[in-house]
């Protein structure tokens, strides 16, 4: 599983282009399929801003799901898991200068329906949290 993940990040960007997930351009990090850990890094980018020059929560919403998401795919075996919620509190503000953090672990994994809390952390202090997340995923056939 994890060879399917590292893979995924290759083939996005080339087979997806133009597709939110690979204008992400999260890199993964980590991934520890027996706790059910996944970690990816990404660079803010000055497109990601709002009127106020911070990252958008939008995009901030987007990295947790993508990570929450992918994980609840692949610890469900590799099956779609579109979002059912999702639930995102903002901590701090991202600058589009940041280097983020974002960490999803499975608190739940059901038959049909897998829930993950997720995180994004300063990729420099992992002791600065900026915001949280909880996501539920319908596990497709």
């Amino acid at each position: 599983m994890e060879q399917a993940l590292r893979r995924y990040f290759e083939d996005v960007k080339t087979q997806c282009p133009g597709t939110l997930n690979a204008m992400l351009d999260a890199r993964l990090l980590s991934v520890d399929f027996d706790r059910h850990i996944l970690v990816l890094e990404a660079d803010m980018k000055p497109w990601m801003t709002n009127p106020n020059g911070i990252v958008h929560g939008g995009m901030t919403a987007a990295y947790l799901d993508l990570v929450m998401g992918l994980l609840c795919r692949y610890c469900s075996g590799g099956r779609m898991t579109p979002t059912l919620h999702m639930d995102v509190s903002y901590l701090r503000t991202i600058s589009a200068r940041d280097t983020i953090c974002v960490r999803a672990e499975i608190a739940k994994l059901g038959s049909t329906i897998c829930t993950a809390v997720g995180s994004i952390y300063a990729g420099d202090r992992p002791d600065r949290l900026l915001a949280t997340a909880t996501g539920s995923y319908i596990v497709q056939p």
